[in-house]
């Protein structure tokens, strides 16, 4: 783990937090919320779910430069950051250039940034992978989620790969990467197909991550597939029932169910929606 000091280069007048945005070659990146998205929808707006909340400023948020240095360096990388800032990104690649190939991992980031959008260099996909791996193998969380983004979307230069995608948004996940976290949670809420298959093991290795574990408090509870009772009834869940509580509205939770060995594979990679008058709380939160 390295301490960073965070540096916001304003492209437009919108500044935003993380290394996310296409500001040039991709005005925006829709993200994974809108129910019937795919993982590479390019539509310009979200659904005000909560999920959608949390991250519905990345339709517009612009590529941040976060760069690292220790008092040696110091003043190189102000130099680069004044560059950029002041849109010489000849100068500010030539600075960040030596600090990323004596492995930098904020350099090898912003380095892959620069060439995903053509700032000052070919736009090349190829290049802004190599130097995020290197920043991811270090930890960079900015890095694992941004390679997800890459492969999510799958334009240019880089194949669509759903597996990898989730991959490395797990990886950044792991280590709090909040995005990251969003991402995955709504994809599973949406129940996308890209996601069937991992989400048990998803949920059964990271779970409180997405949502609280609470107990069905009734002799049979239905789970069906929309918060109304006109909705077709998936499952039924019986008393003592964990389930994973990722969303509400109103009376109705959408949860995903744990221990769930007994029920269908279909059932097994999906979530559903009861009435949460009939949850109550877990003494524990394991599952």
């Amino acid at each position: 783990m390295y301490a960073k000091q965070t540096f916001s280069y304003p492209f437009s007048n919108s500044i935003a937090r993380g290394g996310f945005g296409f500001e040039t070659r991709r005005k925006y990146i829709p993200m994974l919320i809108n129910s019937g998205l795919t993982v590479a929808s390019m539509l310009p707006t979200v659904s005000k779910s909560k999920p959608a909340r949390a991250i519905e400023l990345l339709h517009l948020l612009f590529i941040t430069f976060v760069l690292f240095a220790n008092n040696a360096a110091s003043n190189d990388l102000e130099d680069a950051v004044t560059a950029m800032r002041t849109g010489d990104f000849a100068k500010a690649y030539c600075v960040m250039l030596p600090l990323a190939n004596d492995g930098d991992a904020d350099a090898q980031y912003n380095i892959g940034w620069m060439y995903l959008n053509g700032y000052g260099l070919r736009v090349n996909d190829s290049q802004a992978l190599q130097w995020w791996n290197k920043a991811s193998r270090q930890g960079h969380t900015d890095a694992s989620f941004s390679i997800g983004m890459l492969y999510s979307l799958g334009e240019g230069e880089m194949p669509k790969d759903s597996t990898k995608a989730i991959d490395y948004y797990l990886l950044a996940a792991k280590e709090g990467h909040e995005d990251a976290i969003t991402v995955l949670q709504s994809m599973m809420m949406r129940n996308d197909k890209e996601i069937q298959g991992r989400m048990h093991s998803i949920i059964y290795d990271y779970g409180l991550m997405f949502g609280q574990v609470r107990l069905v408090n009734a002799r049979k509870l239905n789970a069906r597939n929309a918060p109304s009772v006109e909705s077709n009834i998936v499952v039924q869940l019986k008393k003592g029932q964990r389930v994973l509580e990722m969303d509400k509205q109103g009376k109705w939770s959408q949860v995903a169910i744990l221990y769930n060995d007994g029920f269908d594979e279909s059932i097994r990679d999906r979530t559903v929606w009861v009435y949460n008058p009939l949850l109550e709380s877990a003494i524990s939160s394991k599952y």
